[in-house]
C-alpha cells in the first residue's frame, strides 16, 4: 500500500511551489507529455508556412553529413518534429515518436526529425543513448526553422502526399494525439 514519507515542514511549502509551476509549464496527461514545449525563435514570422499551402522544399544534412530534401519524399506524407537534445518536452516525447514512426513507417510514412543548432555528435549520441531509432537530420544554422517560423519546441509539421501542409502543432504530443495527426496524412 500507500506509506507517508515524512517530510520536514519547511520542505512542504518548497515542494508545493515546484510542483505548481511543474503543472504549468506541463501538461501531462497518462500518455506523456501533452502540449509542453519550450520557447524559442526562429524567423520573424514573416515567412510562417500556414496549413493548407504546399510546405516550402528544404535541404538539411543526415547524420552521415548527406544532404536530404523534403522534396525527395514526394508523394509521402511525411512528419516533420523541429527539436533539440535539451528541451525537455522533446526529450519526453521521443518514445512516443519513436513508436509511431515503427508504426506507420509500413504505410510510407517519412519522419524527418530536425535538430536545431545542434551538434551531430551531441544529435548521434542522444540517439544512441535513448535508443530512438528515427531519422534525424541537423539544421545547424536554424535555416529550416527559421524557413518554418518555429516558435517552440517541439514543433511537429504533417504534410499529406501532395506536399501540403495539414496540421502545425507546437507542443509535445502523446501517443493518441500523434495518430490521429498521422491518420490526417496516411490516408490516400
Amino acid at each position: 500500500g500507500f506509506h507517508a514519507i515524512p517530510v520536514p515542514r519547511w520542505a512542504l511549502g518548497v515542494l508545493s511551489t515546484v510542483f505548481i509551476v511543474g503543472a504549468a509549464q506541463f501538461f501531462v496527461d497518462s500518455k506523456g507529455v501533452q502540449g509542453a514545449f519550450t520557447a524559442v525563435s526562429f524567423g520573424d514570422g514573416a515567412g510562417r508556412v500556414t496549413v493548407g499551402e504546399a510546405a516550402p522544399d528544404f535541404v538539411a544534412a543526415d547524420l552521415s553529413g548527406n544532404p536530404v530534401r523534403l522534396s525527395d519524399f514526394q508523394g509521402k506524407p511525411v512528419w516533420i518534429n523541429f527539436w533539440a537534445t535539451w528541451c525537455p518536452p522533446c526529450r519526453a516525447e521521443m518514445p512516443e515518436i519513436n513508436a509511431a514512426y515503427k508504426e506507420a513507417r509500413a504505410a510510407g510514412l517519412a519522419l524527418l526529425a530536425i535538430s536545431v543548432s545542434e551538434d551531430r555528435n551531441i544529435v548521434a549520441t542522444y540517439l544512441q543513448q535513448t535508443g530512438v531509432a528515427i531519422p534525424a537530420l541537423l539544421d545547424r544554422e536554424g535555416l529550416v526553422a527559421s524557413r518554418y517560423g518555429v516558435s517552440g519546441f517541439p514543433t511537429h509539421v504533417f504534410i499529406d502526399r501532395e506536399g501540403v501542409v495539414r496540421d502545425i502543432r507546437v507542443g509535445g504530443l502523446n501517443q493518441r494525439a500523434i495518430r490521429e495527426r498521422l491518420l490526417t496524412i496516411l490516408t490516400p
